[in-house]
């Protein structure tokens, strides 16, 4: 910890304006990044909005220079390290940067289940992952659902949330996504309300439409197999918003059960996620973040702009929050890279053709790609492989197309080791924080 009173002529000195102690809400904290050897120097923030941030690793300082960041004004050190590029992290998140403006990196996880491996492996796995990128200094971990398969491990993300988050102590954890169409809304908010109040400020409930699934298991999901389900989607999602915001009118018969929630008075912050126009609008319409499954449809930026222009402020959010979710696997080179998604390319494919299977080992699918004579991923999808700068580019250009603010990587591999090094080479190359 470092007193504040040295720090104000260097603000001063910047800025050119004099700044009393007191708009200084800064906490120093000094070490060496993991990219560099060399002893580390100090990075000052200074906050004159609602963040409290805090200062990041540098090394060899080679100039300082104050940067209008949103609300804060940024007096940063530039790094000379390996990428040079530096990292920052405040309450609220991590971001990577290199003169570009904030961007927050965070993982989707879908528990991918390898050949040879179990699901139980594959749910370990997914904890150890989670507890590799809090250190790593990503921002959110998420947690898919899917049902019925044999690649995807998760089927109940509240299950694996709160293991996760008891197994870490920074990320905020959270669905990606319940599927809202198999449950009721009130059991939904019930046990995302009890994860709220174990794990408070850090539990987000990201819901979707689709069912995660083929229509046969959809069948089998349901109390009621009569009739398929209604398609009734924004009443379900109207329900579970006022149950969570307290907001039932007062006339209905469910009105009390929103003062029940176990976790109160924490809540989860909720999301809603996409990949079509539909959800854009529906997200719109009712004020909450968006996300946007870019590797399951590659054509989002205008319905990104389109939520954006639409935007109706509520509760829940102020103003558009915009994630967009990547598939990406990273490497020392890009020729390792391409090889590693070979993995996820077969499995793909076969999954567009009815056939499931686990992720299959990297000899077997480079075999079968060769065989198909093609790259394996079916039209409309998009996967960034590469180096650590190609992914970093291909990364930032994904996110000036959706004007997101956040970006989330999902990641596929046969071997855990190399999700773990992927997940840690695109940190180190965006300059975020270890802890």
């Amino acid at each position: 910890m470092l007193a504040l009173e040295p720090v104000v002529p260097l603000v001063e000195g910047l800025l050119g304006v004099e700044v009393p102690v007191a708009l200084l809400p800064i906490v120093l904290e000094v070490e060496a990044p993991p990219a560099c050897g060399e002893p580390a120097a100090a990075c000052v923030w200074w906050c004159s909005g609602p963040w409290v941030a805090v200062a990041v690793p540098v090394c060899a300082v080679s100039f300082i220079s104050a940067v209008s960041v949103g609300m804060i004004t940024l007096l940063s050190s530039r790094l000379n390290c390996k990428n040079g590029s530096m990292g920052y992290k405040g309450i609220g998140g991590v971001v990577g940067m290199d003169g570009h403006r904030p961007l927050r990196l965070s993982v989707l996880d879908q528990s991918p289940i390898a050949e040879g491996s179990t699901g139980g492996d594959a749910l370990r796995n997914s904890i150890d992952l989670a507890r590799w990128t809090d250190g790593l200094g990503y921002h959110r971990y998420w947690v898919a659902e899917h049902h019925g398969t044999p690649m995807l491990a998760c089927a109940s993300p509240e299950v694996l949330i709160g293991t996760i988050a008891a197994a870490t102590s920074r990320l905020r954890v959270g669905s990606g996504g319940v599927m809202l169409p198999h449950y009721s809304p009130f059991k939904v908010a019930e046990a995302f309300s009890m994860l709220s109040g174990l794990f408070p400020g850090r539990i987000d409930l990201a819901v979707g439409r689709a069912p995660g699934t083929d229509q046969r298991t959809a069948v089998a999901l349901q109390r009621d197999r009569r009739e398929l389900a209604p398609d009734d989607f924004p009443q379900q999602l109207a329900e579970l918003l006022a149950y969570l915001g307290d907001a039932m009118p007062a006339d209905h018969p469910f009105a009390e059960l929103a003062k029940t929630l176990p976790g109160l008075p924490e809540r989860p912050d909720p999301w809603l996620l996409g990949s079509s126009p539909q959800s854009g609008i529906w997200a719109a319409e009712v004020g909450l973040p968006y996300a946007f499954a870019d590797f399951i449809h590659a054509v989002g930026g205008p319905i990104a702009k389109r939520y954006r222009e639409q935007f109706q402020p509520s509760e829940w959010c102020k103003e558009p929050r915009m994630m967009v979710a990547v598939s990406a696997i990273c490497a020392e080179t890009d020729a390792e890279a391409e090889r590693l998604a070979a993995s996820s390319r077969m499995a793909i494919s076969l999954l567009y053709r009815g056939r499931l299977i686990p992720v299959p080992p990297v000899e077997t699918a480079l075999r079968f790609l060769a065989e198909q004579g093609g790259p394996g991923l079916p039209p409309g999808r998009r996967a960034i492989v590469g180096s650590p700068s190609k992914v970093r580019e291909a990364i930032e250009e994904v996110a000036r197309e959706y004007g997101a603010e956040e970006v989330m990587v999902v990641t596929i591999t046969w071997e855990h080791a190399a999700r773990r090094r992927s997940y840690e080479l695109i940190a180190e190359e965006f300059g975020l924080p270890r802890i």
